[in-house]
């Protein structure tokens, strides 16, 4: 049997049916705009030659692809429903009757090669095409032509939003190499060939990170003087900055500002992280920013656990006075939801360590925050760590693995509780009648780092035995569950009909 393998955005992988051996791919995409005129969409697509069929051809070897890209436009009230995982006999009905607003279909030949099994190379496949503002799903149906494999499709979420006279920011575009143009391409731009770089997993081999973003309409805000963007690198997990990745850039507003930059990334350990830009102005203010999520896998650079105790000091501290086996390693597994990928590793393997390198970890941890006062500032967290213990812990699990603990400690206290715990029977707003909810809390926060103002928790007891579990949030990088009123109504409430939890989610009180 072969399977085809067609990866998304962010490499997420499917497995499809068909015959003899595998073909795999790449399939990612970015959004650009051209002001006065019309948003754009890049579709990169990027093949391994060695899982297609070569054939004979003009006296040399070649595989052929046969493609289809079609575009969905989905209406609001579906795109909860949007399946990043079906095939093209499982769409819904009610994705089949959203409008069409793009549809390609042709035939990719591979470079021609001496003998079928010259077969060890990629080739990349660019499509360019408009789309007006909204949200799209976007397939892609791939099947080897020299096969008789069924055709088979992958889809995922596009989302178009570039307003027609405020500043907006493209996507990202990771480069993996730039040439000056010989002849203007598909991958011109600004006097260079760029060529997408199209996974979101960065390996060892490449030391720098290499992007291109287009920043829109900034002029129509700045009239005069200069912005500037401020790219870095932080971890996914906790959005803390990394230190060292900070890259500057000054530029003149215009109608379309371009920027190609790099970060170096060689002693980047093995983790999640995003890159970020941000657009500022002079009172550095910032204007716009975008991010894109990336996965790291460098060895030579993960944390080895001797690291810790190989750091030799002789003043006493905080974590010195802390002599019991048993508390140390709770404070220690207990700095999970504001710990880095290369401390998580440490963290995980805390139980194998003796009680002095468990003393070096601690106090590294917070002095790597706080140089000059590491003590106040574990102080400081000791304080959330027991107020969570007392108010989320449950049984035998530490409050610090809730995940209101985890949000608690991660995020800080939230700026407003919506207590649910007793109010399980409500009315809906429509003509539903009652409606029964499992026992939940809302919280909001006004703001969190490098995200949009007034994000909402929804955590909720589906067992009723006091372990309230994370529902869905608005929140970047947090669990999103378009269905998660149905949920927590117990199946009572229809499909996207909203009742009052879903008022107050959009309200924030």
């Amino acid at each position: 049997m072969k399977k085809i393998i067609l990866l998304s955005a962010l490499c997420m992988a499917l497995s499809l049916t068909a015959q003899e051996r595998q073909v795999s791919a790449l399939f990612t995409h970015s959004t650009f705009n051209i002001p006065g005129d019309a948003p754009y969409v890049e579709t990169y697509l990027l093949i391994d030659a060695w899982s297609l069929e070569f054939v004979p051809a003009n006296g040399k070897y070649q595989a052929t692809i046969d493609l289809e890209i079609v575009a969905r436009k989905v209406s609001s009230k579906v795109l909860g429903y949007v399946n990043t995982s079906y095939s093209v006999d499982d769409r819904s009905n009610s994705t089949k009757a959203d409008s069409i607003c793009y549809v390609k279909k042709y035939s990719l030949n591979s470079p021609a090669v001496a003998k079928p099994t010259d077969d060890q190379f990629q080739f990349l496949d660019l499509q360019r095409f408009s789309l007006a503002n909204g949200v799209y799903v976007l397939e892609l149906t791939a099947k080897d032509h020299n096969t008789t494999a069924k055709p088979q499709t992958i889809t995922d979420t596009l989302f178009v939003a570039y307003p027609s006279t405020t500043p907006s920011i493209s996507s990202i575009q990771l480069i993996s190499s730039i040439t000056p143009t010989q002849t203007v391409n598909k991958l011109s731009r600004g006097g260079y060939d760029m060529v997408p770089y199209t996974n979101s997993f960065v390996p060892e081999s490449m030391t720098k990170l290499n992007f291109y973003f287009e920043i829109y309409n900034i002029n129509n805000e700045i009239k005069e003087g200069i912005i500037a963007t401020h790219s870095y690198l932080e971890t996914m997990e906790t959005g803390r900055k990394i230190g060292g990745t900070d890259q500057y850039m000054r530029h003149k507003p215009d109608t379309i500002v371009a920027e190609y930059n790099a970060i170096n990334i060689s002693d980047l350990p093995s983790g999640n992280y995003n890159l970020v830009v941000e657009v500022v102005n002079v009172n550095n203010e910032m204007l716009l920013f975008r991010k894109f999520p990336f996965q790291r896998s460098n060895p030579k650079m993960d944390l080895q656990l001797e690291n810790y105790s190989s750091v030799e000091y002789t003043d006493s501290n905080f974590a010195t006075r802390i002599t019991d086996e048993k508390e140390i390693t709770y404070y220690i597994k207990g700095l999970w939801p504001v710990a880095n990928a290369e401390e998580r590793n440490f963290i995980t393997h805390c139980n194998e360590l003796s009680l002095e390198e468990k003393q070096h970890f601690l106090f590294m941890f917070w002095a790597k925050r706080s140089l000059l006062d590491p003590e106040t500032e574990w102080e400081k967290y000791l304080l959330q760590l027991k107020f969570v213990e007392k108010e989320f812990g449950y049984g035998k699990t530490p409050g610090y693995n809730t995940d209101r603990g985890r949000v608690y400690l991660q995020y800080g206290p939230p700026n407003y509780i919506i207590d649910g715990h007793h109010k399980v029977s409500v009315r809906n707003h429509q003509t539903q009648g009652q409606v029964f909810y499992y026992p939940y809390e809302m919280w909001r926060y006004d703001m969190l780092p490098a995200d949009e103002p007034k994000r909402m928790f929804v955590f909720f007891d589906e067992f009723q035995a006091g372990d309230y579990k994370l529902l869905h949030s608005n929140a970047k990088g947090e669990v999103q569950d378009m269905l998660w009123e149905r949920r927590l109504s117990r199946n009572m409430l229809d499909e996207y009909v909203q009742g009052e939890a879903g008022m107050q989610f959009e309200r924030g009180y």
